[in-house]
């Protein structure tokens, strides 16, 4: 029978927990939660070795920044269309509908302090433009 040779961090677990089992169920777990809490931009080794360690991945804030950057692109692009758009009140509806849109996956018209027909038709056919252009940007994107 062999016998592995453990790293002294990861005996501390061993012996604190009482058994190999115990200790790479508890690292796991807690890797998992330290993914879980920077949004999984690292891999499952990373987690594991930042835990055993304690030291945090190389280049994990670059990893962060461009995590947030791809799931704000298409916010951002909303953002520089809706520039052009005079009326307070449509543009701050669009930029609703488009949240709303973003987070449930699908079209969702928010009207807010619209009420007139043709500035909420307005919102429709600015919200259908711009939404039309994200999913465009990322269809090219995941080629």
């Amino acid at each position: 029978m062999t016998h592995w040779c453990y790293d002294s961090k990861f005996n501390t677990y061993v012996q604190a927990l009482g058994s190999n089992y115990a200790a790479i169920l508890y690292i796991s777990g807690v890797a998992r939660r330290r993914m879980k809490r920077v949004n999984n931009c690292i891999s499952e080794s990373e987690a594991i070795s930042w835990i055993i360690t304690g030291k945090e991945p190389e280049y994990l804030q670059k990893k962060l920044e461009y995590a947030d950057y791809r799931k704000n692109i298409d916010l951002i692009y909303a953002n520089d269309r809706l520039l052009y758009i005079e009326d307070t009140e449509v543009r701050e509806a669009t930029r609703e509908t488009i949240l709303a849109s973003k987070r449930e996956n699908h079209l969702i018209y928010k009207y807010k302090d619209v009420s007139d027909e043709s500035r909420k038709a307005r919102v429709r056919i600015l919200s259908n433009l711009i939404w039309d252009e994200m999913r465009q940007i990322r269809l090219e994107n995941m080629l």
